[in-house]
């Protein structure tokens, strides 16, 4: 129950939402749906970075990794499915043309991974725990990787490559096998990986093994969720399709 004082977080929020707003507001015809998403985003990272949980990531490597998976499989696809490139696009007319090679599915995938990886499996994870000028780095990478992760799949925004649906699929199931590994290979050590945590928690080895499992099991269901969205936006995008086909076909 103890709410952390983060008033860094809390001035980046509201600065975010206040500048999406105008943003929305300047453009015609903005959809409410996407303001709702964004917002919906801001709200999970509200809650990742700034409630009890956030209080409670150096203590419990469960609560770390529960925020970390709000941030990489909830927030990132909440606040892509909000457009926010496409309003900064509409709204100063900014392009930039090396977007579209940082938003190539091969490479957003190897970052992702990269970072999911690299970050458990170097001294990263516990500098993170024991200096916050990391763990705010740390953070920033899970969510930049989360971001970069799910561009492609979202598929909105101007930049990334814009994918098949079957190869959104695809793409999708490809990183569960890597996350599966991954909380597999922290669940089966027998010894704790991180010292900060073992300094702090007499338990820390059975904290650890719950975390391994809500990493591999948790990530794996919020990928099948995100692969569930993609196969109802195939089915809604075949729907316009024949819809237009029967307009066109009434017409003759």
């Amino acid at each position: 129950t103890k709410w952390p004082v983060e008033p860094g977080v809390w001035v980046g929020l509201v600065l975010l939402g206040w500048v999406y707003l105008r943003g929305g507001r300047r453009v015609r015809g903005w959809a409410r749906s996407r303001t709702i998403f964004f917002f919906g985003g801001l709200g999970v990272l509200f809650a990742a970075l700034a409630s009890p949980l956030a209080a409670s990531d150096t203590e419990s490597f469960t609560a770390h990794m529960i925020q970390h998976l709000l941030l990489t499989h909830v927030a990132a696809p909440l606040l892509l499915l909000g457009a926010p490139v496409t309003l900064l696009v509409r709204t100063t007319g900014l392009r930039a043309r090396w977007v579209h090679a940082v938003g190539h599915p091969l490479v957003t995938w190897i970052a992702f991974v990269t970072v999911m990886v690299g970050s458990h499996y170097s001294p990263l994870y516990d500098a993170a725990l024991r200096n916050e000028f990391v763990h705010a780095f740390e953070h920033a990478l899970f969510l930049g990787s989360g971001l970069l992760f799910w561009w492609p799949v979202v598929g909105i925004d101007p930049g990334a490559t814009r994918l098949q649906y079957p190869l959104r699929i695809v793409y999708l199931l490809l990183s569960m096998p890597v996350q599966a590994w991954l909380g597999l290979s922290i669940f089966s050590r027998e010894t704790v990986l991180y010292p900060h945590y073992e300094a702090v928690d007499p338990n820390a080895l059975a904290d650890q093994q719950t975390a391994a499992a809500i990493m591999w099991v948790g990530g794996d269901l919020l990928t099948l969720a995100g692969i569930a969205f993609v196969v109802l936006a195939w089915m809604r995008h075949d729907a316009r399709l024949a819809a237009r086909e029967d307009r066109r076909l009434g017409a003759t």
